[in-house]
């Protein structure tokens, strides 16, 4: 499937658990990312496991990592210096019907564990 929106896929295998709720889904998605620059032209974060999308979120903002809080997730032990986190909301239901479930994995070649699309 080809992703038409400014977005960033963020891979999310290690932290995925079947049968997430959104909220949980949402605190796994929005960080800690080593991430690039053109982070700020996402409209959009699809959270991807195994490369399906198993979750969308439309970004409000960029912070560095450890700077905003979670619901249900820590960070103890993890070195996030230079990494960044997102705050936003589920995506519209347009977005949500358009993708969620479908399979992405075209762009999901190598291990980064973020890629861009569109951007």
């Amino acid at each position: 499937m080809k992703i038409l929106e400014k977005g960033i896929i963020v891979r999310i295998n290690r932290l995925y658990k079947n049968g997430m709720n959104q909220k949980d889904l949402y605190d796994v998605a929005r960080g800690v990312w080593k991430i690039g620059d053109r982070k700020k032209y996402a409209e959009y974060v699809f959270a991807v496991y195994k490369g399906i999308i198993k979750g969308i979120f439309k970004v409000n903002a960029w912070y560095p990592a450890g700077t905003t809080d979670y619901e249900n997730r820590s960070f103890s032990g993890v070195n996030i210096e230079g990494r960044w986190e997102f705050t936003g909301e589920k995506a519209e239901n347009e977005i949500i019907t358009k993708y969620l479930g479908k399979d992405v994995g075209e762009y999901c070649i190598g291990s980064n564990p973020v890629l861009y699309v569109n951007l």
